[in-house]
């Protein structure tokens, strides 16, 4: 077996995160590229197990005349101790993770470790362990005994030169899907090299990643004040190609494996989060919103709001939510939502449910008026029996009137639409760029000469809005839009995209509670040549020739004047 996988990423992983492989590259006879000190091979005959209280002595004999040291370990149902390997393969994924696990454990024993290489691998008729020098001399002597296993060789080989063919390459492509469930596309490909130790170790987020942020849903083209739930599809199923070559025919270099399928999601999280764990296996009915915005949040009588849950649980779901009402007498009402929207969100898709204010009229149609605070849950609803599926998450509302109320959609870390709400004032000024030109005045110029000309300018529309005051830890939480700056301006004529202007906001002070900021942008398209904001943006009206004094459309409104 050529090559082996050893190490690939979870069954789905954040694009923005490592998406890490690991490939153990052999000769024909499953033996790594590598310089090789004294070494013995356990080879076994089918992938055998130890039984508990079976034994294996490592014994090595280093030059120089030193004593040869005997390590014993024994196999138990559940080792505790430095001489302790395990019997059971059965609490591992496979016979070669059982093995693998056996050559860490003596690996890693204080009196091995200093001496010795001890690794397992997979060679496809069953499973091979090698203990091996360090040093490179075979005044070295090494030695493995298993007394009561059956079914297996060991076989002793002196110092070895390097064994890989001049032109060795291993080829991955990169297939990665343009839609959940879609065609897949060739993603990229790579030429790689194997390491020292004889490993391919490659982190191919990328490549997945690129793909993924090129296929995104659209936000321009969706109304977020929507009163139904839509499938966010940022997740995407992958696989590998992987070849080897040396440049020429040959039956001992021809192996081609197809990976294992894995998924990724589209986002991140930080880098010391990433290392503490698998993310994904953490998420359960109490973590799985995927957003980092505090609870407890205000929300207008009429603002959009957006869950965005991740189905953790291994199977298609509709779910609904659950909303409790809390009012000023201290009473509340509870009832459910989407309860029969008909989408369904697959394994490990994301589902964006609305649970702004404006939804509650099927619970209580007064509820803008009267309620207080509420609380949503997503949740499933069988035979009145609502199981949980999301942590909850708590509004206050805010019956205020405010002369100004905008709103900027932002995508956050995990590349899901968050909304927020501007009370503060709206400040619009335009910014020009002149370039200027002076002309030489002839000789019988006229007080009307124009000396000076403007023969290009470039001009922006700044826009600054006003969040009005929020806490400490929703101040906090906004540095996802000010540091990705995927952000859009929500109005009734579409979703615009914008560009931030700042590089520096003042997120935290001590002693102060309730925070501000001032969201400097500009449209992300460049107009060219001005228009009126209300202008707008299809013509699907017919323009009539009015009595002289201007054009009117077909409702008699004033376009241009005369």
């Amino acid at each position: 077996m050529p090559f082996v996988i050893t190490s690939s990423p979870q069954e789905i992983s954040l694009s923005g995160n490592p998406i890490r492989y690991k490939i153990r590259c052999t000769d024909p006879s499953s033996m790594p590229f590598m310089w090789q000190g004294v070494r013995v091979e356990l080879s076994t005959t089918g992938y055998l197990a130890f039984s508990a209280g079976n034994t294996m002595t490592i014994s090595f004999t280093p030059p120089e005349f030193k004593p040869t040291v005997f390590v014993t370990f024994t196999s138990k149902a559940t080792p505790t101790g430095i001489l302790d390997i395990p019997s059971n393969p059965g609490n591992y994924a496979s016979t070669s993770e059982y093995w693998t696990t056996i050559a860490s454990i003596i690996q890693n024993h204080p009196s091995i470790k200093p001496y010795l290489n001890v690794y397992a691998f997979d060679i496809g008729t069953g499973m091979r362990m090698v203990v091996e020098a360090k040093e490179y001399s075979n005044d070295w002597a090494v030695g493995l005994t298993i007394p009561s296993l059956a079914n297996y060789s060991v076989q002793p080989f002196p110092t070895t030169n390097t064994n890989i063919p001049s032109n060795y390459k291993v080829n991955i492509t990169v297939f990665v899907e343009v839609a959940y469930g879609g065609d897949y596309v060739n993603a990229g490909s790579l030429e790689l090299q194997p390491d020292a130790d004889s490993y391919i170790e490659v982190d191919l987020s990328s490549v997945v990643d690129a793909v993924i942020k090129d296929t995104l849903p659209s936000v321009q083209t969706s109304d977020w004040r929507t009163v139904n739930p839509l499938i966010w599809d940022i997740t995407r199923r992958f696989y590998l190609e992987i070849w080897e070559s040396i440049g020429a025919d040959s039956s001992d270099y021809d192996q081609l494996t197809i990976s294992p399928t894995r998924m990724a999601m589209a986002g991140g999280i930080a880098q010391s989060l990433f290392a503490a764990g698998n993310y994904f296996a953490q998420l359960a009915n109490n973590n799985s919103l995927l957003t980092w915005y505090p609870n407890r949040r205000s929300l207008g009588t009429t603002q959009p709001e957006l869950l965005a849950w991740y189905n953790y649980t291994g199977n298609p779901i509709s779910p609904a939510v659950q909303v409790v009402i809390f009012y000023a007498d201290g009473s509340n009402t509870t009832g459910i939502i989407h309860a029969a929207h008909g989408i369904t969100a697959q394994d490990k898709q994301v589902m964006l449910i609305p649970v702004g204010m404006p939804l509650l009229v099927s619970v209580d149609a007064n509820a803008a008026q009267t309620a207080v605070k509420y609380t949503v849950q997503v949740c499933t609803v069988s035979g009145g029996v609502v199981t949980p599926l999301s942590q909850v998450r708590t509004y206050f509302v805010d019956a205020s009137y405010y002369e100004e109320v905008h709103y900027l959609l932002y995508l956050n870390s995990f590349w899901v639409p968050a909304i927020q709400r501007c009370v503060g004032e709206k400040e619009s000024e335009v910014e020009i760029t002149r370039e200027i030109t002076q002309l030489l005045k002839t000789y019988n110029y006229t007080p009307y000469f124009q000396e000076r000309y403007q023969y290009q300018e470039d001009w922006d529309n700044i826009t600054v809005f006003h969040t009005g005051y929020i806490t400490r830890a929703e101040a906090q939480a906004l540095q996802e839009l000010f540091i990705y700056g995927r952000v859009w301006d929500i109005t009734s004529s579409g979703n615009y995209p914008l560009v931030l202007s700042g590089k520096k906001f003042s997120i935290t002070r001590t002693r102060q509670n309730l925070h501000s900021f001032a969201i400097e942008t500009k449209r992300a398209m460049e107009e060219r040549f001005w228009i009126p904001e209300a202008a707008p943006l299809e013509l699907g009206f017919t323009l009539v020739q009015d009595d002289g004094s201007g054009l009117t459309d077909d409702s008699g409104g004033l376009l241009i004047e005369g």
